[in-house]
């Protein structure tokens, strides 16, 4: 069990520095077995700025990194940050860990694209650019304007989903494994003739 816990034990409210402490212990137990648990590709991101598809149906070029829109890790894209730039185009915003298990900032320029929105009957806008840059956790919060409780409860969703897949899978593996098992003991019981 991650030592820092114990400051969740406290009769006041933690300081930001122990909030960022407990952030990155939280980390360090996730980056150890970012390698075995199925993780989002960026290019499969449903962002609001582009609610009719992913990232990679944009197309966009990507910068920062040599994986593209294959890169992997955890994302927190439902608490995004938008800057409009003028002209229906702007920047958003959110972050990540990596697989590797390192803080990244993502930006994501926007303009206005081709595609229609059929219901409202408006243009929507369009990834042209997807910036990857690797960050410290001081400057995500920074950037990003949020807090540490935010990203250590990001985290913690992401753990919670795994458990869950986890055991979605395990219980169809169970499923599968006992009809198999039914199986091959009817099969047993059935009368066999020689060399069959």
């Amino acid at each position: 069990m991650p030592q820092l816990l114990s400051l969740l034990v406290k009769d006041r409210p933690l300081t930001r520095a122990e909030w960022i402490k407990l952030v990155e212990d939280r980390l360090w137990t996730i980056k150890p077995h970012l390698d075995i648990f199925t993780l989002r590709e960026i290019g499969d991101l449903r962002l609001l700025a582009s609610p009719t598809g992913t990232l990679k149906d944009d197309n966009p070029k990507v910068v920062g990194d040599s994986r593209g829109l294959k890169f992997q890790g955890i994302f927190e894209s439902q608490c995004t940050k938008y800057e409009p730039t003028g002209d229906d185009s702007g920047v958003l915003k959110f972050w990540g860990v990596s697989r590797s298990g390192e803080w990244v900032l993502v930006r994501v320029i926007l303009t206005l694209g081709e595609r229609t929105d059929p219901k409202y009957n408006v243009r929507l806008q369009k990834a042209e650019v997807v910036e990857i840059q690797k960050v410290s956790l001081y400057d995500l919060l920074i950037q990003m304007g949020t807090t540490p409780l935010s990203v250590w409860d990001s985290l913690g969703v992401a753990i919670q989903s795994w458990e869950s897949d986890r055991k979605r899978i395990f219980e169809i593996a169970q499923d599968m494994a006992t009809l198999v098992r039914v199986g091959e003991r009817l099969y047993h019981a059935l009368p066999h003739e020689s060399g069959g």
